[in-house]
């Protein structure tokens, strides 16, 4: 099997301009959207993604390098299924109008989503407005799909504390306690 290194066309000395500079030019290439979602340039593009996703990284560089180095040197990419490290927000209750700030980081994932906002990178830091929200609690779910192609989520239920109906629901449960 093809090293990452040749895998995106660079040499083992690579620059991180030039990883990004080849990763670029071959994810325009082999992107499934400009093949008609051709299975081959699919399992190409995941390959060129998980290549330039460990190089791109100087931690997951330096454990490539480390690995190639062993006997055992394919256990680096065996162990590719993703693996959570952290998914937090920082209140378990808002009342509309009010920042919610959300971190998360991810490894060995070329897919993350944070629903229902869309595509993220593999670790950030996202800061968020609810302006209306109609239900009683906010759900944020993290998706991360593995090199393996094994699919993880992560949710996290915040509650809605400026709903009037759900005030009006703890207002009687505490009355009713006291009567």
């Amino acid at each position: 099997m093809n090293s990452y290194y040749d895998t995106l066309g660079v040499q083992e000395d690579a620059t991180p301009e030039e990883i990004k500079t080849a990763y670029r030019k071959l994810a325009m290439k082999l992107h499934p959207d400009k093949n008609n979602g051709d299975m081959f340039f699919k399992k190409i593009f995941i390959r060129v993604h998980e290549a330039y996703d460990t190089l791109s990284n100087t931690v997951k560089r330096k454990e490539y390098d480390q690995s190639k180095q062993r006997p055992d040197r394919n256990n680096y990419r065996r162990s590719r299924t993703s693996k959570f490290i952290y998914f937090t927000v920082n209140k378990s209750y808002f009342y509309t109008g009010e920042e919610l700030e959300i971190n998360w980081d991810v490894s060995n994932a070329y897919n993350v989503q944070i629903e229902p906002f869309g595509h993220v990178t593999s670790s950030g830091e996202k800061i968020i407005k609810l302006k209306k929200h109609s239900d009683d609690m906010f759900k944020i779910t993290l998706v991360a799909i593995g090199y393996d192609g094994d699919v993880e989520k992560r949710s996290i239920s915040i509650l809605n504390l400026g709903r009037k109906p759900f005030l009006k629901r703890i207002s009687d449960w505490y009355n009713n306690l006291l009567y």
